[in-house]
C-alpha cells in the first residue's frame, strides 16, 4: 500500500457513493476488506499520517463554522470525513480551510462533522481478520498534543476575518 493506491481506494468509494457519506464508508470497507489484513493495516496507518498533517487550528475552525461549534470529538470526525473527500479536497484545504465554503451546500455544514470514517479501516481488519479490535496492530505515528498553527477565537469577527466564505455560507 503507498499513498497512490490509499487515495485511489478513497476515490473509488466517494466516486460508488455519489455523494452519499453512509454508502460511502460502506464502499470504503468493502474494498478494504478485500485487502490481505497487512495492507488494511497500512491504509489506517497512511490516514493516520493524514489525520496527523491536518491537525491545525484552521481546519478546527473550519469544521467549527460548518458544525456552528465544534467539540474535540467532533473535529476527529471532521478530519475523517476530509480525508474521504480525496486528495484534491483535502490538499487545498490543507492549504486554505476557506476553500472547504465550495465543498458543501449550505445546509449541509453539520454532514462534516459526520462519525465513522475514521474507524472504517480497523472494522474491515476485524471482519476480514476475525480478530478483536484490541489485537489491531498499533501505529508508530505520533499524535500531536495541539493542533498546528495559529489559535483562533470563537468570537464572529476572528472567524469571519480568517475564513470569509465559510463564515458568510455556513455561519
Amino acid at each position: 500500500m503507498n499513498n497512490a493506491t490509499f487515495w485511489k481506494i478513497i476515490d473509488e468509494s466517494l466516486e460508488e457513493a455519489e455523494g452519499d457519506l453512509d454508502e460511502q464508508m460502506e464502499f470504503l470497507g468493502e474494498a478494504l476488506e478485500e485487502l490481505d489484513p497487512d495492507e488494511i493495516v497500512e491504509f489506517d496507518r497512511i490516514f493516520l499520517e493524514y489525520w496527523v498533517k491536518a491537525y491545525t487550528w484552521d481546519l478546527w475552525a473550519a469544521a467549527y463554522i460548518l458544525g456552528k461549534g465544534c467539540s474535540d470529538d467532533e473535529f476527529v470526525d471532521f478530519l475523517g470525513w476530509l480525508i474521504c473527500r480525496g486528495e484534491k479536497v483535502y490538499e487545498l484545504a490543507l492549504k486554505n480551510a476557506d476553500s472547504l465554503a465550495n465543498q458543501l451546500d449550505a445546509e449541509q455544514g453539520e454532514d462534516a462533522l459526520i462519525e465513522g470514517f475514521q474507524g472504517v479501516a480497523t472494522l474491515a481488519w476485524e471482519h476480514r481478520t476475525g480478530k478483536s479490535l484490541d489485537d489491531f496492530p498499533e501505529h508508530q505515528v505520533e499524535l500531536p498534543t495541539e493542533p498546528k498553527g495559529t489559535p483562533w477565537s470563537e468570537s464572529s469577527d476572528d472567524l469571519k476575518n480568517r475564513f470569509p466564505k465559510l463564515y458568510r455560507k455556513f455561519f
